[in-house]
């Protein structure tokens, strides 16, 4: 929560000393659009849990899970002809100390079947360097 100006300088200076001393990074964010332009790699985590890891090129053009999706939905459009797009998502935030025993995100999401419920999904690769954790695939 940084003004522009110094949050172009911070990034700035994380990029060029990534390069320079070939440093990695964490970054952790809830702004996706950052995070695409200062990652490798994309990790979304949906209450403490990974749903979906890949190139931000990947992650941004084909978001594979629900979550994704719904936050690449949020994603302000700079027109005023577009107005303000609502996430495809459902329902509140759960208490993150009452996890449920299947997906985490089971009752936010869109295209919950019963297996959610009751199952959490495995991380699997779908093509490359693309993995989501979703029963959708």
């Amino acid at each position: 929560m940084l003004d522009a100006s110094t949050r172009g300088q911070i990034l700035e200076f994380i990029l060029n000393d990534r390069n320079q001393r070939s440093t990695a990074y964490l970054f952790i964010t809830h702004d996706i659009s950052i995070a695409s332009y200062v990652s490798d790699r994309i990790g979304v985590m949906y209450l403490g849990k990974l749903v979906e890891i890949g190139s931000p090129e990947e992650v941004i053009s084909e978001p594979l899970h629900p979550y994704t999706q719904a936050l690449l939905q949020a994603v302000p459009v700079p027109d005023p002809d577009v107005g303000v797009r609502e996430p495809n998502i459902k329902g509140e935030i759960q208490n993150p100390l009452e996890l449920p025993k299947g997906c985490v995100f089971y009752n936010r999401c869109p295209f919950a079947k019963d297996i959610c419920k009751e199952k959490p999904p495995e991380i699997k690769r779908i093509k490359g360097d693309h993995y989501v954790a979703c029963h959708l695939y």
